[in-house]
């Protein structure tokens, strides 16, 4: 039975709606709605009230402008991408409303908030997670660090790598001029960055200029293990085992690399483990988010609401 969705008038809509590659792949995107939704025209008649997208690239969440959080009992939904400028979420939205968002960070979680964290993206993610692409797995027990990609503005690749060489250990860090992000198959600097993780075990996943790390679902996709220098959630992760490492990105050199040099010491069965998990979980449940973003979101509020939807 589909359910009652009321939008907001003042409600942007998804940027990636308008996006070649990456229409559909947010929850609440127009081309799912029709599957699960009937729009109705009154708040007050429906099952979930949908207050859009809040982004970087359009205005900011104004209390006064959604008069409709003033209706009690209701479920209200919205959407938050991109973490460029720092932006702080308003904490009436992160109390008050189930957020789909990128860039989780820890303190949101902290302050209450109700998220689905889901993926950021890229060309080469979107391949992978709608198998235009796959990428061979083996099992790999180098004990290499990875990391092919541009220095970020906050330092902390910089960090990274001085912590590896402080560290001692095996590792395999190239710095890019510029994002190749929006590459995909083919490309050159795509195929070596491939190339290079699968020639890693570790795979290192620190913030860029913003906060999230697409390199981590990556990471997965080839089944190497992720290891994050970033404050944010995790995607899906009370579905799967913990097999990734993470600590805080405005953690010190040699914070790092007294964290990197534990890591480095994992016996080989706990490796080769970690790294099938990963896999395992880019196969399953990234999978299963990129063929129906709104679907698995709609399930995770059904359990999430006191009351479901």
């Amino acid at each position: 039975m589909k359910k009652k969705l009321y939008i907001c008038v003042a409600a942007q809509r998804l940027s990636h709606d308008d996006h070649k590659i990456y229409r559909g792949v947010v929850p609440m995107s127009e081309i799912h709605r029709d599957k699960f939704f009937e729009e109705v025209n009154d708040p007050r008649d429906a099952d979930i009230i949908y207050l859009g997208q809040f982004s970087d690239g359009n205005r900011q969440f104004v209390r006064n402008d959604f008069p409709e959080l003033d209706l009690q009992d209701k479920l209200f939904v919205a959407d938050i991408e991109g973490d460029w400028h720092n932006k702080k979420i308003a904490l009436d939205l992160i109390q008050n409303v189930y957020l789909t968002i990128n860039n989780a960070k820890t303190e949101y979680a902290a302050s209450g908030g109700r998220m689905f964290v889901r993926p950021t993206f890229s060309k080469l993610l979107h391949e992978l997670a709608t198998a235009q692409r796959t990428i061979e797995f083996k099992p790999n027990i180098s004990k290499i660090f990875g990391f092919l990609g541009q220095l970020d503005p906050n330092g902390t690749r910089l960090r990274m790598a001085q912590a590896c060489e402080v560290a001692k250990i095996k590792h395999d860090i190239v710095f890019n001029d510029q994002s190749y992000s929006q590459q995909g198959s083919g490309a050159d600097k795509v195929e070596e960055y491939i190339a290079r993780m699968k020639e890693s075990t570790f795979a290192l996943c620190p913030r860029g200029v913003g906060r999230d790390t697409i390199r981590f679902f990556e990471a997965c996709a080839a089944g190497r293990i992720p290891v994050i220098l970033s404050s944010i959630e995790i995607f899906r992760s009370n579905e799967t085992d913990h097999f990734w490492f993470k600590m805080p990105h405005d953690a010190s050199s040699a914070q790092i690399a007294l964290f990197l040099r534990e890591i480095s010491d994992l016996p080989v069965a706990d490796i080769e483990a970690r790294q099938v998990a990963a896999r395992q979980y880019f196969e399953t449940l990234v999978k299963e988010y990129f063929q129906n973003p709104t679907k698995v979101f709609l399930n995770w509020l059904e359990k999430e609401s006191p009351r479901g939807i």
